[in-house]
């Protein structure tokens, strides 16, 4: 998460990391997009720590500050 975060392929506001699942509110650029990102992200991640990711994802627009507020609220 770092590393994207310094690279600028992501603003990372809040991951949370789960058994289970990664929850995250994100902010990305809009070249290449999230959906190019995402897709490289869980491929290095699966590379190096043998993480069986589901096949897509949720995504989540988030539209205003009071739902940013909401989101991270129920994340954390």
């Amino acid at each position: 998460m770092k590393f994207n975060q310094k690279l600028s392929s992501w603003h990372c506001r809040l991951c949370v990391l789960m058994p289970d699942r990664l929850q995250a509110i994100i902010a990305f650029p809009r070249e290449p997009g999230m959906q190019t990102t995402v897709r490289n992200w869980k491929k290095f991640v699966a590379g190096i720590m043998a993480v069986v990711w589901q096949r897509d994802f949720f995504d989540h627009r988030l539209r205003d500050h009071h739902e940013l507020k909401e989101k991270t609220r129920a994340i954390s």
